[in-house]
């Protein structure tokens, strides 16, 4: 029954998934309750409870993810190089297998890598719907974690904006620096009780 559940969850948010440019090379959609919360200006705005990331990769491997508390890579425009972006690979964070924490991490320096990878037996994704065209990939989120605090903040007492900032390069090769191929940032704002 559980299972049948998902696959219906995973059917309804793929039939509301919006159209894809050619030149995507991945998307991004934040889902709660089931329903994908369409951004105003950039801006999400939640309940506090958990929630999920979609993450829709078009022809990529991965794309790198910072979630801060601050607004280093978020205000960036879109014209300006990402800082170190040729150490991204090095200052990519380690999380639990299969998100089995449901975790999403706060720090201004290292970012999480989310990827799907064929030659590998794990994934941090909860969920993964592999097919020819794309990977889309769930990540659930129950907690944060304060890097710089090493405090666990449940997503119900979260009062504080986040920001993410997504973004997709040419592969790591050594001694090559990769470039931006695409970048997407969302404001994520907690409803007012």
């Amino acid at each position: 029954m559980k299972s049948m559940l998902i696959a219906c969850f995973l059917l309804l948010s793929l039939l509301s998934e919006k159209e894809v440019n050619a030149q995507d090379k991945f998307r991004i959609d934040i889902l709660q309750n089931g329903i994908v919360l369409q951004p105003e200006n950039g801006v999400v705005v939640l309940d506090n409870a958990p929630f999920a990331i979609r993450v829709s990769l078009f022809q990529q491997e991965g794309v790198y993810m910072s979630a801060s508390l601050s607004k280093r890579f978020y205000t960036l425009n879109d014209d300006e190089e990402v800082p170190d972006i040729e150490y991204l690979a090095y200052k990519t964070r380690a999380e639990s297998t299969s998100n089995a924490d449901k975790e999403l991490f706060l720090d201004d320096e290292y970012v999480s890598y989310y990827f799907h990878s064929p030659e590998e037996d794990w994934t941090r994704f909860d969920s993964l719907i592999v097919n020819e065209a794309s990977v889309i990939g769930f990540k659930t989120v129950e907690l944060f974690m304060d890097d710089q605090s090493e405090i666990e903040i449940p997503v119900s007492e979260m009062t504080k904006d986040v920001f993410l900032f997504f973004l997709a390069t040419t592969p790591y090769k050594r001694s090559v620096k990769p470039k931006e191929i695409q970048r997407y940032k969302l404001h994520l704002k907690w409803k007012k009780a």
